[in-house]
């Protein structure tokens, strides 16, 4: 009798995590950014890239990689806003083409020594230490955002706004495989569109696993003519305190078309988003 009682609480334990997930999976939850005026968060994104284009007939491919350290200071807080201050702390890349390595990285002063990673410097310098400023409601639509302290570095602003968009959440309370749609307001001098379907995967205590596919379609980038159709899907891991991503990781595929002096240059990129939030003390 009593190895049954001891088979019947180990049988018990073994099931509990499997009644703990049931449990989470029928909860339903209700999402938003619940922020505090004066947090920090400190930002890491990678992004992998490989562009393949076409040069005087021939198939080339363009490597790359990029680190952006940026961190996001709560600003104000209001009943319908909230106004978030963007620093770019740091930029490590690396390229690779036509067999030449370039480096560079804001952190590390001898990368300057390679000729053509110090004229990426000259670029990039302008931008490290500058701030962003964005406007978002608590269910994360963005009301607006402020790039003017990037001066004339359109494309790196495209790039940023890009890569750390916010986690648009749904009206009313939502529970496992519930899915809500949202469309991505295009930046200033572009047609690009964005549509995202959201798809909550798991629940737990403290944060909620979201699946993401998006499409991008745009026609024009700042004044360039320029077809562009790209799917990125990932998942993100929001913490549900805040409503912040503390993690996301994100696959992307784009066909490009860019036409100049009647010309037109094909290309398709390929590659990876990941970004790792933290909550600075």
């Amino acid at each position: 009798m009593t190895n049954l009682k001891k088979m019947a609480m180990v049988t018990a334990l073994l099931m509990l995590p499997l009644f703990i997930t049931t449990i989470f999976a029928q909860k339903k939850v209700s999402l938003s950014y619940q922020l505090e005026l004066g947090q920090k968060f400190d930002i890491v994104t990678e992004i992998d890239q490989d562009i393949v284009f076409e040069a005087n007939g021939q198939p080339m491919i363009f490597d790359q990689k990029m680190i952006f350290k940026t961190s996001s200071f709560i600003e104000k807080v209001e009943k319908d806003s909230i106004t978030i201050k963007i620093t770019i702390d740091a930029i490590r890349m690396e390229q690779s083409i036509f067999g030449m390595e370039i480096l560079y990285d804001s952190e590390d002063e001898s990368t300057m020594e390679n000729p053509m990673a110090a004229e990426v410097g000259k670029v990039m310098s302008k931008v490290i230490g500058a701030n962003i400023a964005a406007i978002i409601d608590e269910k994360g639509n963005v009301k607006k955002y402020d790039l003017s302290n990037l001066g004339d570095n359109s494309q790196m602003a495209n790039n940023l706004t890009t890569g750390n968009s916010y986690t648009v959440f749904p009206e009313g309370k939502v529970s496992v495989d519930d899915s809500w749609e949202a469309d991505i307001t295009p930046l200033k001098n572009s047609d690009m569109k964005s549509h995202t379907k959201y798809t909550l995967k798991k629940i737990t205590k403290k944060t909620v696993t979201i699946e993401i596919l998006s499409t991008i379609t745009a026609n024009n980038i700042d004044g360039e003519d320029l077809k562009m159709e790209g799917e990125i899907t990932g998942e993100i891991i929001v913490d549900r305190k805040t409503g912040w991503t503390i993690q996301s990781d994100m696959d992307m595929e784009t066909e490009l078309e860019l036409e100049q002096n009647g010309m037109k240059f094909p290309a398709t990129i390929s590659g990876t988003i990941n970004v790792v939030s933290s909550l600075k003390e």
